[in-house]
């Protein structure tokens, strides 16, 4: 499991971070049309929520794993060789449905079958496979990206590379040895499975959250840094947000094993939203890159011990279920921060007041996390 989603997100889960630039370019559209197109990825899993219950009983768990990951392929296959802006959004929306089923199952599997004094050592080890693929793979295409004196063809190059490095991680999911369990039967409230209970619904709180940082980093970065001046250094000045999420994973992990899942998470939120005050007040690239270091740490801390704690308060029958609806309206935050801080962008000519606005918003879940601890452990 940690070998596939290395290589997975080693290419297409890397190459991400030049997406809104890359799909610009090949689809002669603006940035905010590009925007839109990658925002759909992020839309896909909530549109199709309703049907994961059903797709997870037919598939089971193996090749739940396996159509996610090749949805990641096929996108950066539609990028390459179809970049029509239509069948990009519709490849996009099939791109979110798959991640939406990946990042349900997979991390269900690694809890699934983990002792739950372990839940957050085991969570951070899956994590920290991830993103180490992530960052190496940023690092890679970055460079050669920025090897290519017509960028164009730099774009071309990447989309090459992060398509056959998924497709190896494709490959290696048809090798993964998992014994399927029965489940109840699906139903079309099971895409509401996560708001039913209260753990449930404090646990989709705290992911959107989570998500939000991301689709700051992936839209809102990306343009923030070429506002400055700085395009040819993105991967150099984005890159700490991989290596503070790598560093941090396994660490807030083990963490939450001793202190709590609550308290590590508390103490994610606060780094986030003083990391996300001092972008909107000095918008230059140190300070950028210091940001992104701090709200990959923020997104480490509050991802796995998020994960940890569905083992702690959701019966094993019902994880994969909790799973697709924290993905899901994480991914749908995503979309939305992604548009929405564009927006504000060309309102106010400054991204400063979305990172006021989303500071403001870590700082309520910080409040959020202290309740949850209160309510889950009382």
């Amino acid at each position: 499991m940690c070998g596939s989603f290395f290589l997975i997100f080693l290419g297409m889960g890397a190459i991400q971070q030049f997406l809104v630039p890359t799909i610009s370019t090949r689809a002669h559209c603006s940035d905010l049309a590009s925007a839109l197109v990658f925002a759909c990825v992020y839309f896909g899993g909530p549109i199709f929520l309703t049907v994961y219950g059903y797709v997870f009983q037919r598939l089971k768990e193996r090749w739940c794993v396996v159509f996610g990951g090749l949805t990641y392929t096929l996108f950066g296959l539609t990028v390459l060789l179809l970049p029509q802006y239509g069948v990009l959004v519709a490849a996009a929306l099939i791109f979110g449905f798959g991640a939406e089923t990946l990042w349900a199952t997979g991390p269900t599997q690694v809890i699934n079958t983990t002792h739950r004094t372990r839940y957050g050592s085991i969570s951070g080890i899956f994590q920290s496979a991830t993103y180490s693929g992530q960052m190496l793979g940023v690092l890679l295409l970055g460079m050669v990206l920025h090897s290519y004196a017509d960028p164009a063809q730099g774009q071309t190059a990447i989309l090459v590379i992060a398509v056959a490095l998924s497709a190896c991680g494709n490959v290696l999911a048809l090798f993964l040895r998992i014994k399927p369990k029965t489940r109840p039967p699906a139903k079309l409230s099971d895409a509401v499975q996560c708001l039913r209970s209260r753990a449930g619904r404090y646990l989709v709180l705290l992911s959107i959250a989570t998500y939000l940082g991301w689709g700051l980093l992936l839209s809102s970065f990306a343009s923030l840094v070429r506002d400055i001046g700085q395009d040819a250094k993105l991967q150099w000045i984005v890159l700490p947000y991989y290596a503070g999420r790598l560093v941090v994973a396994w660490i807030a992990g083990h963490t939450s094993d001793k202190v709590g899942r609550e308290r590590v998470m508390l103490s994610g939120f606060a780094l986030g939203t003083s990391s996300l005050v001092a972008a909107a007040l000095w918008p230059t690239a140190p300070v950028i890159a210091a940001v992104s270091a701090v709200l990959g740490m923020q997104a480490a801390m509050v991802s796995v011990s998020s994960t940890a704690a569905v083992g702690d308060y959701v019966r094993e029958d019902e994880r994969h279920l909790i799973f697709a609806g924290t993905n899901a309206w994480g991914y749908l935050a995503t979309g939305l921060t992604m548009i929405g801080s564009q927006l504000l962008r060309q309102r106010y000519e400054s991204f400063a007041p979305s990172f006021l606005l989303f500071a403001g918003f870590y700082g309520a879940c910080a409040l959020l996390v202290v309740r949850m601890r209160k309510a889950l452990n009382g």
